[in-house]
C-alpha cells in the first residue's frame, strides 16, 4: 500500500509541477474583453508592473477571482494576501504573462497573454514543451518551444508597427514615492499620465495608489509617427526626472509636468 500511495506521489509532483489546477485562459481572455468593453476599447494599463495592470480585473470585473489570476503556477493565497496588502499583484503573485497597453482595435495577431512557465490547461507538465497564447483577436494557439523565438520577434515587430496607440514611458522615485510617466499618442494627439506608487519594504515596486487625469501636453511641436515610434524614456535620478527623446526633440518631465525642451 506504502509503494502505491509513493508512487501516485511522484506522478502526480511529475505531472503536476505546481499542482493541478484550472486557471481557465479563455476566462482570463473573456474578462479583458468584459474590462475593454467598459474602458474605450483599452486592456488593463497603468500599473507599475504589467502584473499589477492584469490585476485591475479584480477590481472592475465583478466575477474575476485570485484563483483566476494566480495562474497555473502561484498559489491562490500568495494572491489573496498581494491583493489585501497593495490592492495589485506583481511579478511573484500572477502566473500569467501579460502584455500591457494593447487595446481590442490592435492588430489580431497581437498575443495579449500566456502562462509563464507553459503548462497544460489543468496545470500539468507539457510533453511537448511550449506556451499557448491568446491574441487581441480572440484566437488561442500553441507555440512550441521550437518556435518560441520566432514568435518573440514576430511579436516585436508587429508592436513596433502599431499605429492606433504608441506609448512611451519611465519610472522615478520623489521622496520615496515612485511616479510613472507616459506619453501616449492617439491619432495625431499627444498625451500625458501620472501615476503614483510606493516600494514595498523588499524594495519592489508594487502597485499604484493614485493616477492623474490625462492632460494634453502643450507646446507639442510637429513630430513624425515614426518619430514617435523609435521615442525613448531615459530617466535622470539626480534630477528626478525623465527625458523623453522623440527624434531631435525632447519633451522632460520633471515630476509634475511635461515640457518640451530645446537640446
Amino acid at each position: 500500500m506504502l509503494v502505491v500511495v509513493l508512487g501516485f506521489y511522484v506522478y502526480c509532483r511529475r505531472t503536476f509541477p505546481y499542482g493541478s489546477s484550472h486557471c481557465c485562459d479563455l476566462i482570463l481572455a473573456q474578462a479583458l474583453q468584459e474590462y475593454a468593453g467598459n474602458h474605450d476599447g483599452a486592456f488593463p494599463t497603468g500599473g507599475l508592473t504589467p502584473e499589477a495592470s492584469l490585476s485591475l480585473l479584480h477590481s472592475n470585473v465583478e466575477w474575476v477571482t485570485p484563483d483566476l489570476l494566480r495562474g497555473r503556477t502561484v498559489p491562490e493565497a500568495v494572491v489573496i494576501e498581494a491583493l489585501r496588502r497593495d490592492g495589485r499583484l506583481g511579478p511573484d503573485s500572477c502566473g500569467w504573462h501579460y502584455v500591457e497597453g494593447l487595446r481590442v482595435d490592435d492588430d489580431p495577431g497581437l498575443a495579449i497573454f500566456w502562462d509563464k512557465v507553459g503548462l497544460g490547461h489543468n496545470g500539468q507538465r507539457l510533453s511537448h514543451p511550449g506556451h499557448t497564447i491568446l491574441f487581441v483577436g480572440g484566437d488561442r494557439r500553441f507555440i512550441p518551444e521550437s518556435g518560441w523565438q520566432a514568435f518573440l520577434s514576430e511579436q516585436a515587430r508587429l508592436l513596433q508597427q502599431r499605429t492606433n496607440v504608441l506609448v512611451v514611458s519611465g519610472t522615478i522615485e520623489v521622496g520615496g514615492e515612485l511616479v510613472r510617466a507616459e506619453l501616449r499618442v492617439v491619432g495625431d494627439s499627444l498625451y500625458g499620465r501620472v501615476w503614483h506608487g510606493w516600494m514595498n519594504t523588499s524594495g519592489e515596486l508594487v502597485a499604484n495608489v493614485d493616477r492623474e487625469p490625462e492632460v494634453g501636453v502643450r507646446g507639442v511641436p510637429v513630430v513624425t509617427r515614426d518619430e514617435i515610434k523609435k521615442a525613448t524614456a531615459t530617466v535622470d535620478s539626480k534630477a528626478k526626472s525623465i527625458r523623453f527623446s522623440i527624434g531631435k526633440r525632447e519633451c522632460v518631465f520633471d515630476g509634475q509636468r511635461f515640457r518640451f525642451v530645446t537640446r
